[in-house]
């Protein structure tokens, strides 16, 4: 009698325990899922004192990690007040030797900052105060390199700017579109960071890493 009265209250937990996981797993917000499970916050610590150190915007910085697959998102928002990544977007990448607009390198991207490489550069960067007319993107962001590995960036025209093909939602296991070294984003995106930029009164820093 006992042994059927254990077996019949482990059954009713089972099933109670099926009944509340979905639930519990749908009340997640949708921005959390978006976040790969990484510990940024190193970067974020050594991103203020740099910020501090050079006078420019310490409300937030701009973080991408390249490591990331580039069909999930990989470009994130670090508000410094808040200590914490605030919103996460797609981000493309050069594709080097392969055809721009194709994923081909979407797992393992190659890096340079040789002119006319098509490659992404890593580094710190600072982003232009001011939106600029692009004649094939209409606008764009400048992106002034400061380290030897992303100096060449404004004269390979490398910058911040909307491209109509980058989707909003995850392609993965597909990655997104990739550029001439470009971090290219949707339109949509595009008008989110434009908004936040113009926030500032300062330059906001930009980190590209592959960790």
């Amino acid at each position: 009698m006992n042994r059927t009265l254990l077996a019949l209250c482990l059954f009713a937990v089972i099933i109670l325990s099926c009944k509340e996981h979905p639930t519990e797993y749908r009340s997640i917000p949708r921005e959390k899922l978006q976040v790969e499970p990484k510990d940024y916050k190193k970067y974020a610590d050594e991103a203020y004192a740099y910020c501090k150190a050079n006078k420019i915007s310490t409300d937030f910085f701009v973080l991408i990690d390249f490591s990331i697959h580039s069909g999930k998102e990989r470009m994130f928002i670090w508000d410094f007040g808040k200590n914490k990544i605030t919103n996460s977007f797609l981000v493309s990448h050069g594709c080097g030797v392969q055809p721009t607009g194709q994923d081909c390198s979407k797992e393992k991207p190659i890096f340079s900052n040789q002119p006319n490489s098509h490659c992404s550069s890593l580094g710190k960067y600072w982003i232009g105060r001011k939106k600029m007319p692009s004649p094939s993107f209409g606008e764009k962001y400048l992106l002034y390199g400061k380290e030897s590995t992303n100096s060449r960036a404004l004269k390979r025209d490398i910058v911040i700017h909307p491209w109509s093909i980058i989707p909003d939602e995850r392609p993965y296991p597909n990655g997104v579109p990739e550029s001439w070294g470009c971090p290219a984003v949707s339109p949509r995106v595009f008008k989110i960071l434009d908004d936040k930029f113009q926030s500032t009164s300062k330059s906001v820093l930009l980190w590209a890493i592959y960790p």
